[in-house]
């Protein structure tokens, strides 16, 4: 049996257009889904086909044939919430792929997991063991910033669930405020405390308020004076 463990996020920091390129900023949390593969009949079910396929693209990847895959059984134990924007599905398909480089025992750069796993669908940067900016759609890591800092995270999950596809569909079509955004993370990337999470908090709470065209948030901006009155950093969406 070979087990990988991959992490969730509890949303985006940053999330906009980039130089023409859509990118996002993910911060990983101490949530996991836990993907492991043992001999037996294949498994079927919709989180279990995209591991599968992500199994076959990494398969591909290195030449190898994917027919064998059948005799493989793919158990998935997840402790993050499902349609919640957490990166549930990027945290299986990442690990999927992690299992299939381990199982043929060749060595994959994380820049090479980020391309396999965006094919399967646009992608959280949760993948990549630093803070990193990420193009979700091609899979091109597009900057690293260091690693993740330390930081407690309260999240208050609301009722609904989110389609995650249709939101990316909606973000790529939509104008305007990407300018103000680019614009934001230039000032950010330039700090010297940029990974300090006050300028993270900082860079969090302007693109969450930017995405309230695209998902609106019920009662975003009073939650954000309360984060501001208790002494948080910021609001993560």
């Amino acid at each position: 049996m070979i087990s990988v463990r991959c992490p969730a996020s509890c949303g985006e920091i940053f999330q906009g257009t980039v130089k023409d390129e859509e990118a996002l900023i993910s911060y990983a949390i101490d949530l996991y889904s836990e993907v492991r593969l043992e001999k037996g009949k294949r498994w079927t079910g919709k989180n279990q086909d995209k591991a599968y396929h992500a199994m076959e693209e990494t398969l591909k990847y290195f030449d190898r044939s994917p027919n064998g895959l059948n005799d493989y059984r793919l158990i998935i134990e997840s402790d993050i919430p499902r349609g919640k924007g957490m990166a549930s599905s990027t945290a299986d398909v990442a690990g999927a792929v992690l299992l299939s480089a381990r199982m043929l025992d060749c060595y994959l750069t994380e820049e090479s997991l980020g391309e396999i796993a965006a094919k399967i669908e646009p992608t959280d940067s949760t993948l990549f063991s630093k803070l990193s900016l990420f193009n979700n759609r091609s899979g091109k890591l597009l900057n690293s910033y260091g690693p993740y800092p330390t930081g407690r995270v309260l999240i208050l999950e609301g009722t609904g669930t989110v389609d995650t596809l249709e939101f990316h569909r909606k973000n790529g079509e939509r104008k305007g405020s990407g300018t103000d955004l680019s614009m934001a993370l230039e000032d950010w990337e330039r700090s010297p405390e940029k990974l300090s999470l006050k300028e993270i908090g900082k860079l969090a709470t302007l693109s969450a308020r930017v995405h309230q065209e695209i998902l609106p948030k019920p009662d975003l901006e009073e939650i954000i004076k309360l984060s501001s009155e208790t002494g948080a950093f910021g609001v993560n969406t």
